[in-house]
């Protein structure tokens, strides 16, 4: 299917790799896709070392210089804007604890440990939600 995909992006003028991304998408719609990604795991462990070393090859080295103020700029914003956006934005929900969605469960509650024991199911239970006891206020 995958080799498929590649030859008709090829065909219509598209890179390979787009055909490759189109497969993929549709693999991930199965059934199987747990199993898929599962025995195909250590082959994609192995060409990603390919992929690094064609993209390393690749880079024009001369250029490498023209770029080191936007280079700095970005690596601040990573390294000093993003865990302020994620101290800023980050909320917590009130109310008791439980299921929002059918597949869907938050588990950041103030004041309350909560875990979820998930066995494969398709709906998320209320049976399988553990919270602990809330802490007392030492006075």
């Amino acid at each position: 299917m995958a080799a498929m995909f590649a030859a008709v992006g090829d065909i219509v003028g598209l890179d390979k790799e787009v055909g490759g991304l189109l497969a993929g998408v549709a693999l991930a719609s199965t059934p199987y896709r747990e199993t898929i990604a599962a025995r195909l795991a250590p082959l994609r462990d192995f060409l990603l070392l390919f992929f690094f070393i064609a993209l390393g090859s690749a880079l024009d080295l001369s250029l490498l210089g023209t770029h080191v103020a936007g280079a700095i700029i970005f690596s601040l914003f990573v390294l000093i804007g993003n865990p302020l956006i994620v101290l800023v934005g980050h909320y917590k929900i009130t109310g008791p604890p439980g299921i929002e969605e059918a597949r869907a469960a938050c588990l950041d509650y103030p004041e309350r440990v909560c875990a979820y024991a998930w066995r494969g199911e398709e709906k998320l239970n209320l049976r399988s939600l553990t919270v602990a006891p809330r802490r007392s206020q030492a006075t």
